[in-house]
């Protein structure tokens, strides 16, 4: 499998960005990637990295949809300047752009996501997945804790800027998948051991992937550390983890 990078591919999607009116927050944009049948259909809400909504991140939000979810992409650079028609330059703006992003108001933008798909009769509220890499894996975690109750399960991809809040990953009682990359530097593997067993202390449903000679971001097909053949094995894996927990019946609880 390649992540697919060429967006004029046509397949049977939609594909459309949708503005959430959040008042005082301003517009945020949300790219809606869905099959074009009724539904409705679980839901994936995936979570940016440092680099924003970018081409790749769409790409994989498309690769998602093809397997029957309703992808959910919001853009949580949305009023600090990082929006889709001014994505990060450079490595060096895109560290800027997440070191400025405030956890609580990605929550608040998380949260109004999650309003807009309990407001559309094609997604499937009662099944929704979280999945992140980079910022996003960390956002995933951070946003299961902060709203119990409703997501099935979390899939993070060697998650950022964890140390601030390992204490609060041991309420997650929900299927989780921690994927990490050994050669990383900015997602140690010390830091992952501590949120697998932060987590483990009260959740059962904890699965740890390990990819030894992946770098940081190797499941991002825009960056240079991209990976095709590491990136289809986790991809495939937690496309089976999501799947076990939000389309099949048997459901972990």
């Amino acid at each position: 499998m390649n992540v697919v990078t060429d967006l004029s591919q046509r397949y049977d999607l939609d594909d459309q960005t949708t503005l959430i009116d959040q008042h005082a927050g301003g517009c945020m944009p949300v790219k809606i990637i869905k099959p074009r049948n009724a539904g409705p259909h679980p839901v994936v809400i995936l979570l940016m990295g440092m680099k924003g909504v970018d081409l790749a991140l769409c790409s994989m939000g498309r690769l998602i949809a093809e397997e029957g979810y309703a992808v959910a992409i919001p853009d949580l650079y949305h009023d600090s300047g990082g929006k889709t028609s001014a994505l990060p330059a450079d490595f060096d703006e895109a560290l800027e752009a997440m070191h400025g992003l405030r956890e609580q108001r990605a929550m608040d933008d998380i949260g109004a996501t999650l309003e807009f798909i309990a407001s559309r009769s094609d997604m499937n509220t009662s099944r929704i997945s979280l999945f992140g890499h980079c910022l996003g894996g960390r956002l995933a975690l951070v946003a299961a804790s902060y709203f119990p109750n409703q997501f099935r399960c979390i899939a993070s991809y060697y998650a950022s800027g964890l140390e601030t809040c390992l204490s609060a990953f041991g309420s997650i009682d929900i299927p989780t998948q921690i994927v990490s990359a050994g050669k990383s530097l900015f997602a140690c593997e010390q830091t992952l051991g501590q949120v697998e067993s932060n987590l483990r202390q009260h959740n059962p449903f904890v699965e740890r992937l390990s990819y030894a000679e992946a770098a940081h971001n190797f499941l991002d097909a825009g960056c240079q550390n991209y990976d095709p053949l590491l990136a289809a094995d986790a991809l495939y894996r937690t496309f089976d983890f999501i799947a076990a927990n939000t389309v099949n019946e048997t459901v972990a609880a």
